[in-house]
């Protein structure tokens, strides 16, 4: 078995029972890429890039959390 097979047979298994992203998940993303493109307008304040580029890695973390790794199901 290749190496892919292996990656894509233990990510598959770590994400059974998770029903993925939900409609706040998808939000805190878009709210993330927003920001994102804020930040990368107001690089010339530095100090105003770096506090909105720390809020998005939160809220992408966050993001992630929900997704991957909040278990949304009932167990069997």
């Amino acid at each position: 078995m290749s190496f892919f097979q292996r990656l894509r047979n233990g990510l598959s298994r770590f994400m059974y029972g998770r029903n993925g992203a939900d409609q706040l998940g998808l939000c805190i993303i878009w709210a993330a890429i927003l920001l994102d493109i804020v930040s990368m307008l107001v690089k010339k304040v530095p100090l105003l890039s770096g506090i909105i580029g720390l809020v998005t890695t939160a809220m992408v973390l966050w993001a992630l959390f929900r997704v991957c790794l909040l278990y949304t199901s009932p167990s069997p």
